[in-house]
């Protein structure tokens, strides 16, 4: 939000112009279409911020859909949406962010694994000149093109498990 203030746009966060951003990839790679923006968000935190963040939200979302079903299941089952967050009206519990879908889950895990994002080039680069001093300038022209490969990899991975689920048997 600071970025969008400082540029006049009230309301403009870094997650939200990821979402924007990435939302023909992750429509390319096969999310649901009601999760489209949220994974791009994610998306966007694991190339940008860390893996494990990503990784991290990633997992609160699959625990609400875990919540909202055990809460449908054992009351009355009455919940509603308020803005991106689901609020369980018997338990007065918020369940932020919503949830996603069992094939965005799904395709969301092979996505969001990999741990290549923009800080593991600066490690990687750190370590590989420690240990090979005289090949700098060939380690820092590789570097990000391997990490855009491992990129591509989790990525391409996803969509071969998005092709594969089967909504009916899992």
């Amino acid at each position: 939000m600071w970025f969008g203030a400082r540029v006049g746009f009230q309301g403009v966060s870094f997650t939200l112009l990821c979402s924007y951003l990435f939302y023909p990839l992750t429509y390319l790679m096969g999310f649901s279409s009601s999760d489209l923006f949220k994974m791009g968000e994610l998306l966007g935190i694991k190339i940008f911020a860390n893996s494990f963040v990503g990784f991290r939200e990633f997992g609160k979302l699959v625990l609400n859909r875990v919540d909202l079903e055990e809460y449908v299941t054992s009351s009355n089952g009455s919940w509603h949406w308020e803005g991106a967050d689901i609020i369980l009206d018997s338990t007065n519990k918020t369940l932020h962010g919503g949830i996603l879908t069992k094939r965005s889950e799904v395709i969301g895990t092979y996505a969001l694994c990999g741990l290549n994002h923009l800080g593991a080039v600066g490690v990687t680069m750190g370590i590989l000149n420690t240990l090979a001093p005289s090949r700098k300038d060939v380690i820092s022209k590789y570097v990000v093109r391997a990490n855009i490969a491992g990129q591509m990899a989790c990525f391409m991975t996803a969509c071969i498990a998005g092709m594969l689920f089967n909504q009916d048997s899992g």
